[in-house]
């Protein structure tokens, strides 16, 4: 078994290699600017935050991910066919070749400027890892009926127009095996940050509007609780079986000392009472 620390190690260098994508991508635009939540005004702070959060985040995935091999424990796990909505940086989709738990394919917006570039493709080759540019909201994916063992839907639905979420959740249901597990990652709609924004008159999130940034797609849209998520699985035959909560804030910005005072606050809080955690990972399994 694979020891934390080095998978952590590991994953944390996959995320780091991982940035260089955003190079070819236009100038990041702070979705947070309104919020009580202030980013770093230097870009090589943010980058550092946002590697350390990317990385508690993919650990929980992968902890989700052994969970459901425990809970089969006569699949191949090398063989484990994983289905990944939103590759983006692919920075769990690599963590996932790298690490022995399956071979991925992923899909990912056609507009996202990064997708067909020659240095994108060539890191996903090397790692067996199949990518298929498609937009989420059309009405159909493009894969057969129960073609995959996991399915991932990590940091996505909450980008969704929630009109579009439960038919979302149809077809990734369908492509997943009966048996299969899903994976869904999201901000978490109750954590502390959010309750103490409301406190002072603040958003949670800025309007939805496209970002040029990421080719038109959205910021968020809509955040959940995981039994929001576990109510619109339901109907397709998705029963959760396991919750993780992690905290993955922005500290260490340029903000006023009280925000500081209140986000140290919020990881204690969290701590002690995990659903005021910022982000959760939960594992749902599809019946047979």
């Amino acid at each position: 078994m694979t020891s934390i620390s080095w998978t952590q190690a590991q994953i944390r260098q996959i995320v780091e290699d991982s940035v260089q994508f955003s190079k070819f991508e236009t100038k990041r635009v702070s979705l947070l600017d309104k919020n009580v939540l202030s980013v770093p005004s230097d870009e090589s702070r943010l980058n550092a935050i946002s590697i350390r959060n990317n990385t508690l985040r993919i650990m929980e995935i992968v902890k989700a991910l052994r969970t459901w091999n425990e809970i089969n424990p006569h699949s191949d796990v090398e063989r484990t066919k994983v289905f990944e909505i939103g590759l983006g940086y692919a920075e769990v989709a690599l963590s996932i070749a790298q690490l022995g738990l399956g071979n991925v394919t992923g899909i990912e917006h056609p507009m996202r400027s990064f997708l067909f570039t020659p240095e994108y493709r060539q890191t996903l080759n090397q790692s067996n890892i199949a990518v298929v540019a498609t937009n989420l909201l059309d009405k159909r994916l493009p894969f057969q009926d129960n073609a995959y063992d996991i399915s991932l839907f990590c940091e996505v639905i909450e980008h969704l127009p929630p009109t579009m979420v439960s038919s979302t959740l149809a077809e990734i249901a369908r492509v997943t095996k009966p048996g299969g597990g899903i994976i869904i990652a999201t901000p978490n709609l109750t954590c502390f940050s959010n309750r103490i924004a409301f406190l002072m008159g603040k958003s949670i999130d800025s309007p939805a509007i496209p970002m040029e940034r990421a080719g038109g797609t959205y910021g968020h849209i809509r955040l959940y609780t995981p039994s929001d998520v576990a109510f619109l699985c339901k109907p397709f035959g998705l029963s959760m079986n396991s919750v993780w909560y992690s905290d993955a804030m922005l500290l260490g910005g340029q903000e006023r000392f009280a925000v500081k005072i209140l986000k140290y606050i919020g990881l204690a809080v969290s701590n002690i009472w995990q659903p005021l955690a910022h982000n959760w990972t939960a594992l749902f399994i599809k019946d047979h």
